[in-house]
């Protein structure tokens, strides 16, 4: 029995046959297809989880930035705090009745000369 007929048909066995191997080609491709996917998806997620970890490695490092300008900012309030405490005190010192006594600067002096 063969599968051409003497006419050129095939048989009904023989179409099945060609159909199932179709069939079976397709589900191959889409399975090769979905591989692909998975593995693309298994590597994206991998990457995010390295990046993840490379920032939780990071972080005491950045903790410790953090509390080295905390301290330094701490620092410069008090030593501003300081600077103002001095400044009042050489404000409060100073007489300005004085100041006006010393009479008018040189260049005062030689503008009015020259006019």
């Amino acid at each position: 029995m063969s599968a051409i007929s003497k006419d050129g048909a095939l048989s009904t066995g023989s179409v099945t046959i060609i159909y199932l191997l179709l069939r079976i080609i397709s589900v191959h491709a889409n399975l090769k297809n979905a591989a692909y996917r998975l593995q693309s998806e298994k590597d994206r997620l991998k990457s995010a989880c390295e990046a993840e970890a490379t920032i939780l490695l990071t972080a005491p490092a950045s903790n410790n930035v953090v509390a080295t300008l905390r301290n330094a900012l701490s620092q410069a309030l008090v030593q501003n705090t300081e600077l103002k405490n001095r400044l009042n005190r050489v404000h409060d010192i100073a007489d300005l009745a004085d100041v006006s006594s010393v009479g008018p600067t040189t260049d005062a002096v030689s503008m009015s000369r020259t006019e």
